[in-house]
Formats: C-alpha cells, sequence, structure tokens
C-alpha cells in the first residue's frame, strides 16, 4: 500500500507519516531530494528542513520553504517528473509506504500507473493559515480517497490512520 498525503502547510501531514512509521509504513517524500540540494546549495543544514519550528523562519532573506519551493519549480522547467521518478525508484513493492508531501496531480498519476490500485489518497484537513503559494492549491479540487478531519488530538489522528490503513485501497464503492 502506498498512502499519499495532502492537505495544507501545517495540516498535520509530517504526524500522519510518523504515526504510519509506528505501523511499518516506510515515509518518503518528494521533497527529500529538493532539500538535500537546497541545503548542499545554501549551506542551510539539512535539519532545517524537515524541523517544523524552522523551516518557515528566515534565513538570509528567505525561509528554507520558500527555498524549497523556488528551487523545486527552477527543476521542474526542464523535468516536471524528475522529483516523482526518483521516489518510484526507491519504492519496493514488498513494502507499505507514506508519501507525506502529496502537492502535485501528476505525482498521484504517475504513482498509480506505476503501481494500480494499491496507492491511496489521503487529504489531511486543519484549520490552519493557508499560504498563497500555488504549491498549496494545486491539489484543492483533487479527488482523493478519504479525508481525515485533523482538528483533535494525536490519539485521534492516530486511530483515524489506523481505519485507513485497515480498509486500505479497496475499490471506491467499498469505502464508507
Amino acid at each position: 500500500m502506498i498512502i499519499l498525503l495532502s492537505g495544507w502547510a501545517g495540516s498535520g501531514k509530517d504526524a500522519a507519516a510518523l504515526l504510519l512509521e509506528e505501523m511499518n509504513f516506510v515515509r518518503l517524500a518528494f521533497a527529500d531530494a529538493i532539500k538535500i540540494e537546497v541545503a548542499a546549495a545554501t549551506g542551510i543544514p539539512l535539519d532545517t528542513f524537515h524541523d517544523h519550528r524552522l523551516k518557515d523562519v528566515p534565513i538570509a532573506g528567505k525561509t528554507p520553504r520558500q527555498h524549497v519551493i523556488e528551487h523545486a519549480a527552477a527543476i521542474r522547467v526542464t523535468d516536471p517528473d524528475i522529483y516523482t521518478r526518483l521516489v518510484i525508484n526507491r519504492i519496493n513493492p514488498i513494502h507499505n509506504y507514506v508519501i507525506s508531501d502529496w502537492r502535485y496531480p501528476e505525482e498521484e498519476r504517475l504513482l498509480t500507473a506505476a503501481f494500480g490500485q494499491n496507492v491511496l489518497r489521503v487529504r489531511i484537513n486543519r484549520s490552519v493559515t493557508v499560504m498563497d503559494d500555488p504549491t498549496e492549491h494545486a491539489l484543492d479540487d483533487a479527488t482523493v480517497d478519504r479525508v481525515i478531519q485533523n482538528d483533535g488530538n494525536i490519539s485521534d489522528l492516530r486511530a483515524a490512520l489506523r481505519t485507513i490503513v485497515h480498509w486500505g485501497p479497496y475499490p471506491t464503492d467499498w469505502r464508507n
């Protein structure tokens, strides 16, 4: 099973991915390679890009998140699927995966082409201040298989994820 997590910045995608790791899922992210590239190019420590307290704190005029968004946009001009292919190449069908940063319809299309019905699209909703960046809105109207309203505590999020893992990627008309 491959669970794609979408949601606005601050909705709880990273927390959900950590909880799924507890359930023996391997976490991947399309932005992992981007963060490594930006850290090497800017000298910003890689950990900064993964720390929710630091990734929106400006460094030399831009936040680490802005550096990542700008770098990815520049690379995707010449090869829009580069980061999706990198993730696909890391997937071994004997494991379950969670991809914590689904942002574009094409990412899901390529994963579904490679792995079929084993891809489950999950949107995490939470009351947050939404960034104005287009990467935050590319999936606003996308069809998803499950929605988690993440307004409770970590136990509520864990319970919602356990339900999703239990039901898995069954045909749409079997889903609740």
